[in-house]
């Protein structure tokens, strides 16, 4: 009996024990789950936040038909998901397809043949890529079956890069039409190719495009939408666009290149190397083209402007040069333009000339502040209402058109500035604001006319004087008519020669010397007789 009452109290006690511990606990969850304090001798695990441990996962083409939505084709026997690095890496060359828009994978690897097929049955086809795409295969995008609906091919690869390496292909095929393209970072090293009739856009936010090595080969188009273009080896061939981008070109570039730039707001932010051409290229797809020159930046290479198809909207090109920057043309650079589909070519903001400005057909001009340092001329290219420093004479003429250019330095030997009257800008005007000297040529022609005043006027302001000094020639030339007029005051000591027509004065002459020839005339002026003349 004894022994029994032991073992009742015994389980009582055990039993009261269980549910105090029970109490505390759940009391002591109660305050964890509500105000975290933890009190007492009870001890609390801390909670640890949730991972995803990624998964490897690989191509082995168990289910052999080659479809990226076929889950036996995986070594999990599951299609992969946002937690799986995939591997596309068999023995032999495979095709593996995507079509629709699976689910986005963590990381891709391809050592095969990657299609990205958009068709009427299962629609555009995107894959999307979270992280990093190395491709060491080939990745092809392309339509097979087409109809009113979008059933293009894109790869989208969010927040790594992809790295087309050296033995990698991406290959766009044109098939039957719509979209291919390319978002987010991307780096060449090996080929990219575009058969002709179709474009690839690569598609960057805040992003790089890096041309490394290798080749952009584009019978069809590539074209970079926003974002940096880095082209810092390899080459570029046929029609490879920037639209909108930061441009940034390597000194170190050793084989030819040639890059489109087009759309209002693309920015060079390199010098230009002496291996390369930016064409600044107005269409009627982007409109008119604008390269604006961000930096203080040389150009060792050429561009080009030339608009290749046009309408009634403006699709002209225009190289700008931003507020308080300077764009030196180096000795070996060129710049130069065509006609084209039309429109006009213009050039603008603070532009040091020491190489060649050539048009090759139409006209270009300039405005803004000019300086002339050297260099050569070809064709009809006008400095137009801009400010004039002249450093550095020149083989060839450089015209000057409009009402409202200004000569702010001496203008030295084996310069000539031709004043330029047409019907194109109107009168050409050179005013002179502060006392200088032509040592070299000023030259008065205008070379086509109409019924409004197409002359040429070289004028001195109020105050200041022009010396005209004994190495210096004034002359005159009829061509299309209409006056040619030098006013202001005017220091006489070198050659004033009218080859055809007539030209005149009217003003302040200090007459000190010279020579005159041809039917020079000063009418209604002051004369104050220096020295003699021959």
């Amino acid at each position: 009996m004894l022994l029994q009452n032991w073992i009742r109290l015994a389980r009582t006690f055990v039993s009261q024990l269980g549910l105090r511990a029970t109490r505390k606990r759940r009391q002591t969850l109660r305050r964890v789950a509500g105000d975290r304090r933890v009190t007492g001798r009870v001890r609390v695990a801390e909670v640890l936040e949730t991972r995803v441990l990624l998964t490897a996962i690989s191509w082995d083409g168990g289910a052999g038909d080659g479809l990226w939505s076929s889950a036996l084709n995986w070594s999990t026997n599951v299609v992969p998901g946002s937690a799986d690095d995939v591997t596309l890496d068999v023995a032999g060359d495979v095709t593996i397809t995507v079509r629709g828009a699976p689910t986005a994978v963590a990381s891709l690897v391809n050592r095969e043949t990657l299609s990205i097929e958009g068709r009427i049955a299962t629609g555009q086809a995107t894959l999307t890529v979270t992280n990093n795409v190395t491709n060491e295969g080939t990745i092809r995008l392309e339509t097979t079956s087409n109809d009113a609906s979008d059933r293009g091919a894109n790869l989208v690869v969010n927040n790594g890069t992809l790295t087309n390496t050296a033995t990698g292909v991406i290959d766009v095929r044109a098939g039957q039409g719509d979209a291919r393209s390319i978002t987010g970072n991307t780096t060449n090293l090996g080929t990219i190719q575009t058969e002709a009739g179709t474009t690839l856009e690569v598609k960057l936010v805040n992003k790089s495009f890096i041309q490394a090595g290798g080749a952009v080969n584009s019978s069809g188009g590539v074209v970079v939408n926003g974002g940096t273009f880095h082209l810092t080896g390899g080459a570029l061939s046929g029609t490879v666009r920037a639209y909108n981008s930061s441009i940034s070109l390597a000194s170190t570039l050793s084989t030819a290149s040639t890059l489109r730039t087009v759309g209002p707001n693309t920015q060079l932010i390199s010098d230009v190397p002496s291996t390369v051409t930016l064409w600044v290229e107005g269409t009627m797809t982007y409109g008119y083209a604008q390269l604006t020159v961000a930096q203080d930046l040389t150009n060792h290479g050429t561009i080009h402007l030339e608009t290749t198809s046009n309408d009634a909207y403006d699709r002209a090109t225009y190289l700008a040069t931003a507020s308080g920057r300077t764009l030196t043309n180096a000795s070996d650079g060129v710049i130069e333009s065509a006609l084209g589909a039309g429109s006009f070519r213009q050039i603008s903001g603070r532009l040091i000339q020491q190489g060649t400005i050539s048009v090759l057909s139409g006209t270009a001009s300039f405005l803004g502040q000019f300086v002339a340092d050297g260099g050569t001329y070809f064709g009809p290219f006008y400095v137009r209402n801009s400010d004039l420093s002249v450093l550095a004479g020149s083989p060839t003429p450089l015209r000057l058109a409009g009402s409202s250019n200004r000569l702010m330095t001496d203008n030295p030997a084996g310069s000539t500035l031709w004043l330029d009257g047409n019907t194109l800008y109107g009168y050409s005007q050179l005013s002179v604001s502060q006392n200088l000297i032509n040592q070299g040529t000023i030259h008065l022609e205008t070379t086509s006319n109409d019924a409004y005043d197409r002359g040429t006027y070289l004028v001195t302001a109020a105050g200041v004087t022009l010396t005209n000094a004994s190495d210096g020639v004034i002359e005159s030339v009829q061509g299309a008519g209409d006056i040619r007029l030098i006013s202001g005051r005017l220091l006489q000591q070198g050659v004033i020669s009218v080859v055809s027509g007539t030209a005149e004065f009217a003003g302040h002459l200090d007459a000190a010397g010279g020579t005159y020839a041809g039917a020079f005339y000063v009418r209604n002026s002051n004369i104050q007789v220096l020295a003699g003349s021959p």
